[in-house]
């Protein structure tokens, strides 16, 4: 008795859906990937964006270390720490002057 229940909203539920053509369904996709497209380059924006706020930011507030009469900014330590951690030659390595 349950089971013929069940099958009958079942059947119900199919008949109560609504459905669209091909050609529309075709349309939606490709406006849902536009969007999906737009989506992903304002997150690659924003992140951008963040990246040269904590930049900028970083800039006044960087600890400076002064070796040898010479003073290098917290950024110029970064990029020659992650130049050694990928294995540049220490040669290769740009010191920019500040």
């Amino acid at each position: 008795m349950e089971t013929r229940t069940l099958l009958r909203r079942l059947k119900d539920q199919k008949k109560n859906r609504k459905t669209v053509t091909v050609s529309v369904h075709k349309q939606l996709q490709q406006k849902l990937q536009v969007k999906n497209e737009t989506i992903r380059s304002l997150e690659n924006e924003i992140l951008i964006l963040k990246e040269e706020n904590e930049e900028f930011h970083s800039k006044d507030n960087s600890v400076k270390i002064k070796n040898d009469n010479k003073t290098y900014s917290s950024m110029t330590r970064m990029m020659v720490f992650d130049h050694i951690v990928n294995q540049v030659p220490t040669a290769n390595i740009p010191i920019a002057r500040i």
